[in-house]
């Protein structure tokens, strides 16, 4: 597992905007993908800067980060209900494989790990005591630790891939039960590639190809 963590890993990327930082994640050699509430439209897509490689090696050492921005007119698809946005980069640098998005249904008890830049600030890897807690077709709720500028994270099950976008953390409401749990959320890939397939169908082709 810490193996394919770590080939995870260099897939996320961290994004920082004159609002502040999120996450993001590549599904292809040059598209990521993150929360609409971190991009949701072309012109903060143009505003934005996509730093890979933004951690600490295993001696506490800074890597050599490399910053990139979106490609000027290139393409772009945002879903503010299901909370995700789609940008394709300019000359992203070499990060390993993309992630491989699962539209499969995530169990109750079933561990996550998150991947993130929670704060803004160096990756970290979150695999301790991550659990789903309630799971359906669209909504993805855990247990874990997030900060702000965790948004748009990747959620992975133990093979790592990607079963959910991490959206918010809190006191939320659990769909069904009208009961409120501390939790985190994120939108099931079932239903952003769903949307995908449906409204931004060459996007779709290349992040399953």
């Amino acid at each position: 597992m810490l193996e394919l963590a770590l080939d995870a890993a260099q897939a996320v990327v961290r994004i920082g905007l004159p609002s502040g930082a999120g996450s993001g994640f590549m599904i292809a050699a040059d598209l990521v993908m993150t929360n609409n509430h971190v991009i949701g439209s072309k012109e903060e897509a143009a505003r934005a800067e996509f730093t890979f490689n933004y951690q600490l090696d295993r001696a506490g050492r800074a890597r050599e980060p490399v910053t990139v921005g979106a490609r000027p007119n290139g393409a772009f698809h945002t879903n503010a209900t299901l909370d995700y946005s789609v940008v394709q980069l300019r000359e992203p640098p070499g990060f390993g494989s993309p992630v491989i998005l699962r539209p499969a249904p995530s169990r109750r008890d079933e561990r996550v790990t998150i991947i993130q830049h929670p704060g803004g600030h160096f990756k970290k890897i979150s695999m301790q005591n991550n659990f789903v807690a309630y799971a359906d077709r669209q909504v993805l709720q855990y247990t874990t630790t997030t900060l702000p500028g965790s948004s748009g994270a990747p959620v992975f099950d133990d093979a790592f891939h990607v079963v959910a976008i991490h959206r918010e953390g809190g006191v939320l409401q659990e769909p069904g039960s009208g009961q409120h749990y501390l939790r985190n959320g994120g939108t099931s890939m079932i239903a952003v590639l769903a949307d995908l397939k449906e409204n931004a169908p060459a996007l779709h082709a290349r992040v399953m190809t």
